[in-house]
């Protein structure tokens, strides 16, 4: 694998101007789980309204039969005529005397509530995670500025020290202590970065979104 970039920088896939409010809205309604969550919750509904109404609605049945009949004497079935039937049988169903009917329809009302519960708990997570990501991203974002800031002031005592001590005017020492402090600065920054980045796909898949073209990466 090779990077496209020889150099990290930052990807904006979630504007950060952006209301949390806004972005919970959309996480809430576009996360599969919760789509999912709902369906089953749905199912559960039409479950349950079908359990309080099966005693009271009949099973209807509904038979039919045509033909021609007919008979005579010693054995002569000659006189024969058209005749049809139809047959509507509606009966009730109560099982054990309803205590059954009672049992299932509780089972399918605790199927329900556990449904909505999950339901409340799959949104409240949704929630948590569009905050905390939206947060990191704000804190990463001061990490970067703070990091950048370090790197410049870095890279300027480095120049410094570089050239004291090409004009015998400065010590090696304080040369090595200038690079050291630039690496670490640009270590910093890159953490920094990287994080911010995680922060930003995290954000995207918290509102449910599909990446899609990053916006132009920040002037280094």
């Amino acid at each position: 694998l090779t990077p496209r970039e020889e150099v990290l920088h930052p990807i904006v896939l979630v504007e950060e101007n952006h209301d949390v409010h806004h972005l919970i809205d959309e996480g809430l309604a576009r996360r599969p789980e919760l789509l999912r969550q709902q369906s089953a919750l749905d199912a559960a509904v039409l479950r349950t309204c079908q359990e309080s109404w099966r005693p009271w609605l009949p099973n209807v049945q509904v038979g039919g039969s045509a033909g021609t009949f007919g008979g005579g004497p010693s054995g002569n079935f000659d006189q024969q005529a058209g005749r049809a039937d139809l047959d509507v049988l509606a009966f009730w169903e109560w099982r054990n005397m309803g205590i059954g009917n009672q049992a299932v329809l509780w089972q399918r009302d605790s199927q329900l509530r556990q449904l909505e519960t999950g339901l409340t708990i799959l949104r409240d997570q949704v929630a948590a995670e569009v905050v905390a990501a939206s947060q990191e991203i704000l804190n990463y974002r001061g990490q970067m500025k703070a990091a950048q800031e370090s790197l410049t002031t870095a890279k300027s005592s480095y120049q410094r020290n570089y050239q004291r001590v090409r004009q015998a005017e400065g010590l090696p020492i304080e040369l090595l202590q200038a690079i050291q402090a630039r690496i670490q600065a640009r270590n910093a920054y890159t953490r920094s970065v990287t994080q911010y980045n995680k922060a930003q796909f995290r954000l995207l898949r918290a509102i449910g979104k599909i990446p899609e073209r990053a916006a132009e990466p920040a002037a280094p």
